[in-house]
């Protein structure tokens, strides 16, 4: 749920169309209007991906950390 939030709010930039394929069309292997990412953007970007997988890396120790205590 964290995820989907920061995503929403960050990549997908609250909700707004980033790109609309071309003639309305579903297939978005072809999108008429996409904007170019700014260094900043892709800076955050980069950062958010980091701090995820740093606190995915926390959580899945803590997991194995009690895992390991029942089995004592």
């Amino acid at each position: 749920m964290e995820s989907f939030e920061i995503a929403t709010e960050f990549a997908y930039r609250n909700g707004e169309q980033i790109g609309i394929p071309k003639g309305g069309a579903m297939d978005c292997m072809i999108v008429s209007a996409a904007p170019v990412l700014s260094a900043g953007y892709l800076v955050s970007a980069s950062r958010i991906a980091d701090r995820r997988m740093i606190l995915a890396g926390y959580r899945l120790a803590d997991l194995l950390k009690r895992a390991a205590q029942k089995l004592d």
